[in-house]
């Protein structure tokens, strides 16, 4: 004889994982933010992005800057969650890691990974799962968010420094970006702000900033598990914006391409 009751057992116990899975879901909001020393999310695409060799973190925040130049006219939002790492004694070592999205993700995607201005060294690397976009460039401490921060913070800001930058392409409508900075040193000299003065001076000093730097982060294509006591973000306004084309790269209106 058949046992008609096995299918609708088996029915049942699925609604009841499914169920399950639900009320998990539901109990675990979207969270990008700090457990430890990491920026994590756990939101796909996964990422976290830990402060090694001594940099540990100091401050953090949310921004939600504004998308700037776009494919059309209009202007995207995006969410722009960070994490600003430093050694002990705010001894001039500074990076910072941020998460970035695109809220309105189904108008806009990120273009496909291009070079941008004024590096005078443009690679790519490959870190914890994912291709970045290395550059290697002077920036200048006037108008620029992360020198507010840092300044904020009680560091002496010089008045460029000397940056490495990561950024990957995780998805199209989320990009990850790294920076790891010094002081600008005098043994580097620009003939333009894409034309580095090369010496064996120059050489070393170059080298032993991209170890240093190449040393700031840990990266994992993993998602965060966060709980009671991680810290939450708050929502900031700085006196400089986010430069998104600039850092990050421009995006495409999907509506009007």
């Amino acid at each position: 004889m058949v046992d008609k009751g096995k299918p609708m057992r088996h029915i049942f116990h699925t609604l009841r994982l499914l169920l399950a899975a639900c009320l998990f879901t539901a109990c675990t909001p979207a969270r990008t933010g700090i457990i430890g020393n990491t920026l994590t999310t756990n939101v796909k695409p996964a990422i976290s992005i830990t402060g090694q060799n001594g940099l540990t973190i100091q401050a953090h925040g949310r921004m939600r800057p504004n998308s700037g130049t776009t494919t059309t006219a209009t202007t995207a939002d995006l969410t722009f969650d960070y994490a600003v790492f430093t050694d002990a004694n705010n001894a001039g070592r500074f990076a910072y890691a941020a998460i970035v999205r695109i809220d309105n993700d189904k108008q806009w995607n990120f273009q496909p990974q291009v070079t941008f201005d004024n590096a005078f060294i443009v690679t790519s690397s490959a870190k914890g799962g994912f291709e970045w976009s290395m550059q290697m460039l002077r920036v200048a401490s006037d108008k620029d968010w992360a020198s507010e921060v840092w300044t904020d913070m009680g560091g002496d800001t010089p008045e460029f420094w000397l940056v490495q930058r990561w950024v990957a392409h995780c998805n199209s409508t989320t990009r990850a970006v790294m920076e790891y900075r010094e002081p600008w040193p005098e043994g580097l000299s620009l003939m333009t702000s894409k034309t580095l003065i090369l010496s064996d001076t120059a050489a070393t000093i170059l080298q032993h900033f991209t170890d240093r730097a190449d040393a700031a982060f840990l990266v994992e294509k993993k998602l965060g598990e966060f709980d009671a006591n991680a810290p939450r973000l708050k929502t900031i306004t700085p006196h400089t914006p986010v430069n998104i084309p600039k850092m990050v790269g421009t995006l495409i209106d999907l509506h009007n391409n």
